[in-house]
């Protein structure tokens, strides 16, 4: 089974005077998969960026910080999208070559550490966050339900008995959910996919900070380390 990736578009412009190209701004997209973020960046074939981008990484002593030489555009495809923010995110590898194309536009593949999506607010998550885990999480999850039920008609999730309130912490509470994604689902095809993804969902009880936030988040994942594998 493929990864499911998640496609967004934005534009960005470099903004580092080493780099040498008199085009600076591009048309990207950001495509998320499980353990991968990949930044796209497309461009002409006639103006050879690859080798443009090559050069300036070898220029720049800390060009693995992409998010310190380029800016963003405002506006996205996705109109719930507030601000993609690339400023903690470090080169892990880039590509050129490969005839890696997009309609009649050649890419560049760069895979970042990490990225900050930011979202308009949801009414009904105000003061939650949610950390989706990897698939090592997803054994740590498991534990808290049992198989999807069909039941009249209807499908039925629900959590094991004893398990279905929230572990409270310091100033937030928290507990293990799946988040239940449908694929192929559509009135042509006679089958639907239902997939888990593991998440752990934080109520913050009091105003808290981002950072305090992903501290606790941090703390929770490295505890159910010790009970799962």
């Amino acid at each position: 089974m493929q990864n499911k990736e998640e496609i967004y578009c934005l534009d960005l412009t470099f903004t580092d005077e080493l780099f040498e190209n008199e085009q600076k701004d591009f048309h990207s997209h950001l495509v998320l998969r499980d353990n991968e973020i990949e930044l796209q960046i497309l461009f002409d074939p006639k103006i050879r960026f690859g080798y443009i981008f090559e050069n300036w990484v070898n220029l720049i002593g800390d060009s693995n910080k992409i998010g310190k030489h380029i800016k963003v555009n405002s506006k996205f495809s996705n109109q719930n999208i507030l601000k993609i923010d690339f400023e903690e995110s470090e080169i892990k590898t880039f590509t050129i070559g490969g005839n890696r194309r997009e309609g009649n536009k050649e890419y560049i593949s760069i895979n970042l550490s990490t990225i900050k999506i930011y979202w308009k607010p949801n009414n009904e998550l105000i003061n939650t966050s949610l950390f989706y885990l990897n698939k090592a999480g997803f054994n740590f999850v498991k534990s808290y339900y049992p198989a999807i039920s069909f039941n009249n008609d209807k499908f039925e999730i629900n959590r094991y008995n004893g398990k279905e309130g929230f572990y409270s912490h310091k100033s937030i509470e928290f507990r293990p959910e799946f988040d239940w994604i449908t694929t192929q689902n559509n009135i042509d095809n006679n089958k639907v996919i239902i997939i888990k993804k593991p998440l752990i969902k934080i109520n913050h009880l009091e105003e808290i900070s981002e950072k305090e936030v992903l501290d606790y988040a941090n703390d929770i994942c490295k505890i159910s380390s010790f009970f799962y594998i």
